[in-house]
C-alpha cells in the first residue's frame, strides 16, 4: 500500500509545495482582517472619547455619573477597566475654561507570524486617545 502512495513522485512534490505555500497564504489573508479588527476597536475608543468631550463641554466637566457611564462604555467595548487610565477635567468648570479628556488603554494586537513557533503573535501596546481639549460652555451661575 505504501509503495502505491510513493509511486507518483510528481504528485508528492505538488502536495509538499501546497503544504509549504498554505501557511503563507493563510497569513497573507488573515493578517489584514486582524488589523482591521484592531482598527475598529481603536476607532470605537476614539468615538467614545469624542462623545464624552462634547458632554464635558455642555455640562462643565466630567460629572461622577458621566464618569461611571464612560467606564461602562469602555467595558462594553471590551477593554479591561482595571487597566484603563483616564485623565479628565472634573465637574464643575466655569464658562470659558478648558475641559480635557485623555484615555489610555492596553490594546492587544494579534498577528499570524510564520517565523515564530505557534504562529500567533500577541503584542500589547498602550493606545492613547487625546488629549481632547475644548472650552466649557456651561454657565454655572
Amino acid at each position: 500500500m505504501l509503495k502505491l502512495f510513493f509511486r507518483n513522485r510528481k504528485g508528492n512534490a505538488e502536495l509538499i509545495g501546497a503544504l509549504i505555500a498554505l501557511p503563507v497564504l493563510i497569513s497573507l489573508s488573515l493578517n489584514p482582517i486582524l488589523m482591521f479588527l484592531d482598527l475598529q476597536k481603536y476607532s470605537r475608543l476614539d468615538e467614545i472619547a469624542k462623545a464624552y468631550i462634547i458632554k464635558m463641554e455642555t455640562t462643565g466637566g466630567l460629572t461622577p455619573e458621566d464618569y461611571g457611564n464612560l467606564l461602562n462604555d469602555l467595558a462594553g467595548t471590551g477593554f479591561d477597566i482595571s487597566q484603563v487610565k483616564i485623565d479628565y477635567t472634573p465637574y464643575p468648570v466655569e464658562f470659558g475654561e478648558e475641559v480635557a479628556l485623555k484615555i489610555t488603554v492596553p490594546l492587544t494586537m494579534k498577528r499570524i507570524v510564520l517565523i515564530k513557533a505557534g504562529g500567533l503573535s500577541n503584542d500589547t501596546i498602550q493606545a492613547t486617545i487625546g488629549p481632547y481639549v475644548s472650552v466649557s460652555k456651561k454657565n454655572l451661575e
